[in-house]
């Protein structure tokens, strides 16, 4: 008799190595996925930094970025009429990079015209989750030092 096929016994055993792999794989991947998460918000962060900044230099005008809840938008003043414009779309941090939360130091980082930073100190923002956290200091003259 020559029959095809797998026996139960045999995909009972490969069912359980394959349940052992992903049992021990798991953690690692989650761990590593939050992390990522992490330093992705921070270097979303970062780029919103020098977004603004040079917004700044080229519009000739001192522009914002700054926190709103779990948000960070870009905003200027129109030199003329003096309404408050926002550059772009505000980016939701919290919902685009699965729960990252963001604690800052001071709410905003002001840029003027030639993209030089008014804060009278450093200013430090937090990125946490799940117990891992990262930070990005930008300095008092706008400069990003970590």
């Amino acid at each position: 008799m020559n029959e095809r096929g797998f026996t139960m016994i045999e995909l009972f055993v490969v069912f359980v190595l394959v349940g052992a792999l992903v049992a021990f794989a798991f953690p690692r991947i989650s761990d590593r996925l939050t992390k990522v998460s992490v330093r992705s918000a921070r270097d979303a962060v970062a780029t919103l930094h020098a977004k603004s900044r040079a917004a700044a230099i080229q519009g000739g005008r001192s522009t914002t970025l700054k926190r709103s809840g779990t948000s960070v938008m870009i905003t200027t003043r129109h030199p003329v009429s003096g309404v408050l414009d926002t550059i772009d779309s505000p980016t939701d941090i919290y919902s685009r990079y699965d729960g990252v939360a963001m604690t800052w130091s001071q709410d905003s980082v002001t840029f003027d015209a030639r993209g030089i930073g008014g804060q009278a100190s450093n200013t430090t923002i937090t990125f946490t989750r799940s117990g891992y956290a990262d930070t990005l200091v930008i300095s008092s003259v706008g400069t990003v030092l970590q």
